[in-house]
């Protein structure tokens, strides 16, 4: 009986004993976190889609090439602004919004000509292809961009030209220790 009482106890009892005496340790660590976006960590939030750096970003990219890859915006928001090319003209202002990110495209009347110069991301749902996503911690996009070209308030640019005449920009905008919009214009020739 006594034999039978210590299998008994080794088989059933030692094993729930060691399994309860495991609750409320402390949870084994998985890593550092990316960053957090409402509650939630960077990498429990997947990602709908990546834009490629620089191809997704040229100037000359048309608002049809847009709408091909990307689907018909939400919403498209309109204005009129000085012309940058001749005083007495006015131009438009275009941005095609998407859930999470838009496009701001410039129409030129004097040159007719429609330009992609700005995208906007606003949502962790989007990733640039350098693993820059909205929600980062500032101190991991430090640690993947390194310092900045130029600090100005809480915006980092890094000019990230392909040349040393390529003005192509990366605005990391930061909202108290994490990356809350990043916005990336094109080389403008």
């Amino acid at each position: 009986m006594k034999a039978t009482g210590a299998v008994l106890f080794c088989a059933f009892l030692l094993p729930a004993l060691v399994v309860s005496c495991g609750k409320g340790a402390a949870p084994e660590k998985s890593g550092p976190s990316l960053g957090m976006y409402n509650g939630k960590p960077l990498e429990s939030i997947p990602i709908i889609a990546t834009f490629s750096y620089p191809h997704d970003f040229l100037i000359t990219t048309s608002r049809a090439e847009l709408i091909q890859k990307w689907g018909e915006p939400d919403s498209v928001v309109s204005e009129n602004v000085a012309s940058a090319y001749n005083k007495n003209t006015t131009d438009i202002r275009h941005r095609l919004e998407y859930k999470g990110f838009f496009f701001l495209l410039y129409y030129s009347k004097a040159k007719d000509q429609e330009l992609l110069v700005a995208t906007t991301i606003t949502s962790p749902d989007y990733a640039v292809s350098d693993g820059l996503r909205v929600g980062m911690y500032k101190s991991v996009m430090l640690a993947k961009l390194g310092q900045p070209t130029f600090v100005e308030k809480n915006t980092y640019v890094y000019a990230a030209g392909l040349s040393s005449t390529d003005h192509m920009n990366k605005e990391m905008v930061i909202s108290g220790d994490t990356v809350s919009r990043i916005v990336i214009y094109p080389e403008i020739p």
